[in-house]
């Protein structure tokens, strides 16, 4: 090894991302006295053991999400290793870059212990580390870490490639050699039933697997399931803590910055104790236990060759690029992957391009869901970014319970003569029939920036970053500067302002006065105004030049709506029989500062026979103060009728109504009853059937004689439990109360009024 390389590599422990972690980074990571090298940039990078008789094994691997984050965060943990696998008369052999020192060693089923493999040199530049090993039973085989340099000031994330260059020594015996890749995923963000640090789930681009189920398996032979094009690890529910930054590995296609991929032969998500001993073989039986401590195997098969390259990328989604852009909702999360910057800086090329939007949704409950999931620009498109052709800009689809599926919009652009546009692509999404479209609670806008030819040289936008993270509360640092590097006709901030119909309950303050037309780094801060109310704040800057950018900080309440909107009432219509009911319905909690109000109520087929129901007084959208009123009828009183209202509050919190119909023996379509008819139970307050607060049924009667009529209420089990005796006359309607002992269980019971001339009965529902 050379003095030059020899003077790169530090002893050190690397920092962690917690407090939780600290302790383990320094005893069980890459402890102190391990000599690292470390490759990366402000997004992602990569630390690997230099040292041949580390007792973790020289060649493993850190990937971080690099410094921009302010602070370390892993994705891919020192417990991951490699295993390679040859074939050649009298093996397969194999061979590790593990030691058992730190997560066990793998194993071979014939063979025992895989051996560990001293490499034979490293390499290290500023930005690139390679690990070689000369002869693995006749093929020699470096690995490469290459942090992806990002391709504009638009874009902030990358990748780090994993290279595996192989060629066959002169006269081995040799046919061929396998990779095969054990990662110990990682998310320090991670938390909550969703995953906490490696305890992740996992979401791939073919479904999700939450920490708390079974793995699987991906991979011709093993089943219909294709190899995903990626996969991210961390919590992915909306709940806190909310990820901001998502490990993900790309599998398929290319890298952030385009670099092919080599498409793993399987794929295999599970649990790292029990992954770390494999080596080769993978079966069923090892991805059906919980997750829990996640862990994922990539394997490429043994091709006959005599030299190749694998090459694999990991990094973290690009949130303020377009490449794997995310947002979520109760339920939903949704990856988007689209073009950031589109350029025609020459005036005699065609000023028309043509890309995707390709959007992948996921359902991350329990249960089926039919949603329409729209793609529009506020204000809808412009003449410079439009739907390409005849596309629609809603598309619908069925998600089963974790499942993925992947929605392509085709879309147009056309880039003037003129510098930087932005165009927010908006997506919207509804569930249920009659619903309307609503933004997810995480804000889903991803911007296109289209960079024109023009008469001036700079065709660069300002650049806004923002301290810590976007969705975290409090106060942000922050910075503008018109300053690229490598370009030399920057013109300086022209102006910054706040864009107020889109910005609300945060506060911008700069240092100082900004000499316009120049450089200079620009510091200011961004504040919430009113910690008890979420906030967003979209600032706009333009250069000299007139290139501009628009950039957006959130804040999000620490407290926000889970409870279901439940502020409903029934008021029951009198006739003979009852077959109409009043139905208003609030998002309003008492003492409940965060409500968001109703965004909408819908009955599907399925939750609705012989009943109809119709807004008499519609309710204002995600408004507190606005009730909506509806009536429901049942169509045939001589038959059975069932109806489940559902409803949903702006926080996506859902809650329901049912209203059944029993008609009681006897009773017909007459508009009343004449002297003698039998007693009839027209209505039990309070609807539905609930024991009031008074200890008593309130209920309405028709046709009780002077002669009097005896009331029962009957359990499950025969027994009667309250009978009293009641009075009236022929033919009226009364109020009468049934007294119900404070002793008495929760459960469905039977009222029977039973009179001289026959009786009536209904099920009533009692709770405590």
């Amino acid at each position: 090894m050379s003095a030059r390389i020899l003077s790169t590599i530090t002893a050190r422990c690397v920092p962690c991302s917690a407090l939780v972690l600290l302790a383990m980074c320094c005893i069980a990571g890459i402890a102190k006295g391990q000599q690292t090298a470390v490759v990366g940039n402000d997004y992602v990078s990569a630390t690997v053991v230099i040292d041949t008789a580390s007792a973790y094994g020289g060649g493993r691997f850190v990937v971080d999400a690099g410094k921009a984050f302010n602070s370390y965060r892993f994705l891919y943990y020192i417990s991951s290793n490699v295993v390679f696998r040859v074939t050649a008369p009298g093996g397969p052999y194999y061979f590790t870059n593990a030691r058992p020192a730190f997560g066990g060693q793998p194993l071979q089923a014939d063979n025992g212990v895989v051996p560990y493999a001293p490499f034979d040199k490293v390499d290290t530049t500023s930005n690139v580390a390679a690990v070689t090993w000369n002869d693995l039973h006749g093929y020699s085989v470096t690995m490469l870490l290459v942090p992806e340099v990002p391709g504009n000031g638009f874009v902030k994330g990358a990748d780090v490639l994993i290279e595996f260059s192989y060629r066959r020594n002169a006269g081995a015996t040799a046919t061929d050699l396998g990779i095969f890749m054990m990662l110990d995923v990682y998310n320090g963000q991670a938390g909550g039933t969703g995953g906490a640090g490696d305890k992740v789930s996992i979401l791939t681009s073919s479904g999700y697997f939450p920490a708390s189920g079974p793995g699987k398996l991906f991979g011709p032979g093993i089943g219909s399931d294709s190899i995903p094009q990626f996969y991210h690890v961390g919590d992915f529910r909306y709940e806190n803590p909310l990820n901001t930054v998502l490990p993900v590995h790309r599998l398929t296609g290319t890298s952030h910055n385009g670099a092919g991929l080599t498409t793993p032969d399987l794929l295999a998500l599970g649990n790292w104790k029990g992954f770390r001993f494999l080596s080769w073989d993978v079966v069923p039986d090892d991805v059906s236990s919980v997750i829990d401590d996640a862990a994922t195997i990539v394997r490429w098969d043994t091709h006959e060759s005599v030299q190749g390259v694998v090459r694999t990328a990991f990094g973290m989604d690009d949130h303020d690029g377009n490449n794997l852009f995310h947002c979520r909702d109760t339920n939903l999360f949704v990856d988007i992957q689209t073009e950031r910057v589109i350029a025609r800086l020459d005036s005699t090329k065609p000023n028309t391009a043509t890309f995707n939007a390709n959007v992948w949704v996921t359902n991350t409950s329990e249960a089926a869901d039919s949603l329409s999931v729209v793609l529009i620009a506020p204000g809808g498109f412009g003449s410079s970014v439009q739907l390409a052709g005849s596309a629609s800009p809603a598309q619908s689809l069925k998600l089963a319970p974790h499942e993925t599926r992947l929605l392509t919009w085709p879309l147009e652009a056309k880039v003037a003569n003129r510098d930087t546009m932005l165009f927010p692509l908006d997506l919207r999404y509804t569930i249920g029939s009659g619903a309307q479209a609503r933004s997810f609670r995480q804000e889903c806008l991803p911007v296109i920036s289209l960079v024109g030819p023009s008469s001036n040289a700079d065709h660069f936008a300002p650049v806004v970053t923002v301290g810590g993270s976007r969705t975290n509360p409090g106060l942000r640092a922050l910075t503008v500067v018109d300053r690229h590097p490598g370009v030399s006709v920057d013109t300086g901030i022209d102006s910054i302002w706040v864009d107020p119909a889109r910005s609300f309950n945060m506060v911008l303050s700069r240092f100082g006065v900004p000499v316009r037309c120049e450089t200079d780094t620009i510091h200011g801060t961004v504040q919430v105004a009113d910690s008890a109310r979420p906030g967003r704040l979209v600032i706009g800057v333009r250069d000299c030049a007139g290139n501009m950018t628009l950039d957006t900080v959130l804040y999000e309440v620490d407290v926000t709506d889970r409870r279901a909107p439940n502020d409903t009432t029934v008021t029951v219509v009198p006739g003979f029989p009852t077959r109409t009911w009043l139905v208003t319905i609030a998002d309003r909690h008492a003492k409940f500062a965060y409500d968001t109000g109703l965004d909408s109520v819908w009955a599907d087929a399925a939750s609705l026979r012989n009943m109809t129901y119709a807004v008499t007084i519609p309710f204002v959208r995600c408004d507190t103060s606005s009730n909506g009123r509806y009536r429901v009828n049942v169509i045939d009183g001589t038959a059975a009728a069932y109806i489940k209202l559902y409803i949903r509050d702006c926080a996506a919190n859902m809650d329901s109504l049912q209203l059944v119909y029993t008609p009681s023996a006897g009773v017909d379509e007459r508009s009343g009853a004449t002297a003698g008819d039998a007693p009839a139970i027209q209505e039990v307050h309070p609807q539905p059937l609930i024991g009031g607060t008074n200890g008593a049924l309130d209920i309405t009667v028709r046709n009780l004689t002077s002669r009097g009529a005896v009331a029962e209420l009957i359990a499950a089990d025969g027994r009667v439990v309250v009978r009293t005796q009641l009075d009236g006359a022929a033919g009226l309607s009364v109020a009468r109360s049934i007294p119900v002992p404070a002793a008495l269980a929760s459960g469905v019971y039977v009222l029977s009024i039973i009179g001289a001339n026959g009786a009536d009965s209904r099920k009533v529902l009692i709770t405590r």
